[in-house]
């Protein structure tokens, strides 16, 4: 059950493609060799939404979890939006994963994801 409503995820989405963010790039999610998890660390300004790509094989299962952020939530493409911890089951192909803050604070957050692909 997301812990925050989708519809101000969606919100947040729309505010971003019209601020002219939809083309920047994506940071890739690279696992460590051998791995089926990692962490991604960063922060989140009042402003932006960060953009990480995610290549899955098909049929895996998928978790993001934000382990640090108490104003941050994840988002995937034609997956979940406005969520501190998703699991899917994955197709081939590579998702877009959102990060932001829920909401717009004065200052900039740090967080962390944990994130498993089996």
């Amino acid at each position: 059950m997301p812990r925050h409503g989708a519809w101000l995820w969606g919100a947040v989405v729309l505010a971003w493609t019209a601020s002219g963010h939809a083309q920047a790039p994506c940071s890739d999610i690279r696992f460590p060799r051998g791995a089926t998890g990692t962490t991604i660390t960063g922060i989140a300004s009042p402003e932006d939404v960060l953009c990480y790509s995610l290549a899955t094989g098909a049929g895996q299962t998928a978790r993001l979890r934000v382990t640090a952020g108490r104003n941050i939530i994840i988002g995937v493409d034609g997956v979940a939006d406005g969520r501190d911890d998703l699991t899917f089951t994955t197709e081939r192909r590579s998702y877009r994963v959102r990060v932001s803050q829920l909401f717009r604070s004065l200052s900039s957050e740090r967080f962390t994801i944990a994130i498993s692909v089996r």
